[in-house]
């Protein structure tokens, strides 16, 4: 039987979903397939992969996670106890799964239940067992984004059986409303798809954590938007407002409304990452890109860019939030029920929560001198 290969230190692990994350300055490249770095580079006392914007570049590799044929067989078919508890974990967490329109905003899309979310992520975990196991094999711990997602289920499961820790990233707001960390009753359980500790950009993340995983979280916060030089104006006697769209959510009429008539600033529309709709068909977009002083941001662009290059970021409840402050730039958001998940940002001055009928009011105060 040949040897493993000794560990190689931590794999850090982005999956395809989320751009960006704003802990210890990991810098996430949006891709088809998982991305690794087994090197973490100190940059200032702090640390960066893949794409971060920084004097030296650290390349990015593409991980074999797909399966055979054969493997995902015997990775099916390979059953044991702690399956059992597996499954148990992935069911009480969906409990708070909001079924999600597979295509987005479209109407004659299908919308995924709660059974199809919890059957597709535990079967496609097991049937990485070969390839996960093997990619295990290669490093001492898993530094992860998104644990929640069927393929990155795959790799925590395969680092737990091999007794590794897994740290899971935060990469956006983390609260009561988030379905894969809310369920105090699934935590309790000790499943093999759990991570075995978080890294958080916030006090308040940290506080929830802990409460409701009973995991470990280290604040570890780093502006990584400092690398980044401001999106330039055409103009800059005009205020620059950037929107930072939500994926599942559209804006209130009010503020499509207001957006529309407030010609005296530039708006940017900012698209979420993770929203596969083009921005033709969100009627919010649609609406608004009629009008020549509202621009849809390029895809792509940096968000520290977009945000430095801002006066102002309006938002639902985006973790944007977060990110501006830590530039310096301020933000209104209008869901209430995440106020205190901002309240850092809040005391600091750079973040209110308004009704979206206050909005309005107040952003020509902010930035309209004679307002």
């Amino acid at each position: 039987m040949p040897s493993q290969p000794a560990p190689s230190g931590a794999a850090v692990v982005a999956n395809a979903v989320y751009r960006r994350t704003k802990v210890d300055g990991l810098a996430v490249s949006t891709l088809t397939d998982p991305i690794v770095e087994d090197r973490l580079v100190p940059v200032g006392g702090n640390y960066a992969i893949g794409d971060a914007p920084k004097p030296e570049r650290v390349p990015s590799q593409r991980v074999r996670t797909d399966p055979t044929a054969w493997e995902a067989v015997r990775g099916l078919l390979a059953w044991d106890a702690a399956d059992i508890e597996d499954a148990r974990f992935l069911w009480r967490v969906s409990r708070r799964y909001r079924p999600l329109r597979f295509f987005g905003f479209r109407k004659s899309a299908m919308r995924l239940p709660r059974w199809f979310w919890f059957l597709y992520a535990f079967l496609v975990a097991k049937a990485m067992r070969v390839p996960a196991g093997e990619f295990a094999a290669r490093h001492d711990r898993l530094i992860i984004v998104c644990y929640y997602h069927a393929r990155s289920l795959g790799l925590v499961r395969a680092f737990r059986r091999q007794g590794k820790p897994v740290v899971d990233v935060q990469h956006g707001l983390i609260g009561p409303s988030h379905f894969a960390y809310a369920n105090e009753s699934a935590w309790q359980l000790r499943s093999r798809l759990q991570p075995t500790g978080f890294l958080v950009w916030s006090a308040s993340a940290k506080a929830f954590l802990e409460r409701t995983t009973g995991r470990s979280a280290e604040v570890r916060t780093f502006d990584d938007s400092r690398y980044f030089t401001p999106v330039p104006r055409a103009d800059p006697s005009r205020p620059r407002v950037m929107v930072a769209l939500q994926w599942g959510s559209v804006l209130p009429d009010v503020l499509v409304d207001f957006i529309a008539s407030a010609s005296w600033a530039d708006w940017v529309l900012r698209m979420h990452p993770r929203d596969r709709v083009a921005a033709a068909e969100r009627s919010d977009v649609a609406r608004l890109r009629a009008h020549a002083h509202v621009q849809l941001e390029p895809e792509g662009l940096p968000l520290g860019a977009s945000v430095r290059g801002a006066d102002l970021v309006l938002t639902w409840n985006s973790s944007v939030t977060s990110e501006a402050a830590m530039a310096g730039r301020r933000s209104i958001f209008w869901d209430a029920a995440v106020r205190e998940s901002f309240r850092d940002e809040i005391d600091a001055g750079f973040a209110e929560c308004l009704a979206v009928e206050e909005i309005p009011a107040r952003v020509r105060a902010m930035l309209v001198p004679s307002a």
